[in-house]
């Protein structure tokens, strides 16, 4: 309650809802040291569900207008959450869920909960982009269209290479299911809704991300199989 009435605050001195959202999630992760502190699982799924609550609460406030209020705002903040998101993820993988723990016993031994995160950071990243993009092309042009489905391409080809990096197979899944989203995205939004060099550009993008996932995951199962 308290960090949502935070929020609230910061929203009404700014007249922002999404500097609200970056407070709000920035309290989430303010939530790891107190559930370490405490060796609360209950204080560290709490965490989990605010920057859930942020990922869900900014695609909706975001749908239909992507540049928010203010585009220089919208893009901060969006900065700001996906950054906060990520250390948040990375904290959460470095430190293990305390014990005895109900959730974490039953539910989710692995604590695989904490994808959250990383979908959170990867979902501001794209709305605060996404926003950029707006501005920069003109609106809801093709061009804007593309520019989305490159965006998602290019982030799925990134996590690629964080993840063979890494040799981390969650990190590896998630690239996975954006390389999926942005299949959908351009050959059945883009391709029939689209033309000219932006749908181009778009195609192009899948193909380096599919290439590159392939290239990747050919690599994996040979390093897999080796071992």
């Amino acid at each position: 309650p308290a960090a949502f009435l935070l929020a609230i605050s910061f929203r009404d001195l700014s007249g922002e809802s999404v500097v609200a959202l970056a407070v709000l999630s920035l309290a989430a992760y303010g939530l790891t040291y107190l559930s370490v502190a405490w060796r609360s699982a209950g204080v560290r799924v709490t965490s989990y569900f605010l920057q859930g609550t942020v990922m869900g609460a900014s695609s909706l406030l975001l749908a239909n207008q992507p540049s928010g209020a203010s585009p220089v705002v919208t893009i901060t903040a969006m900065a700001s959450i996906s950054a906060v998101a990520f250390f948040h993820y990375n904290r959460m993988r470095k430190i293990d869920p305390p014990q005895p723990s109900e959730y974490f016993t039953r539910v989710d031994k692995s604590d695989r909960s904490a994808v959250i995160l990383l979908l959170g950071s990867l979902t501001a990243a794209f709305l605060g982009l996404r926003a950029g993009a707006h501005e920069l092309l003109g609106g809801e042009t093709d061009a804007f269209k593309c520019a989305q489905s490159v965006i998602i391409n290019l982030g799925a080809a990134l996590l690629f290479l964080k993840a063979y990096r890494m040799r981390r197979e969650e990190i590896r899944n998630v690239a996975v299911l954006v390389t999926v989203i942005g299949a959908l995205k351009v050959f059945i939004i883009d391709l029939f809704g689209a033309k000219g060099l932006p749908l181009v550009f778009s195609v192009l993008s899948f193909g380096i991300a599919a290439a590159l996932g392939s290239v990747i995951l050919g690599k994996w199962h040979r390093h897999e199989e080796e071992s």
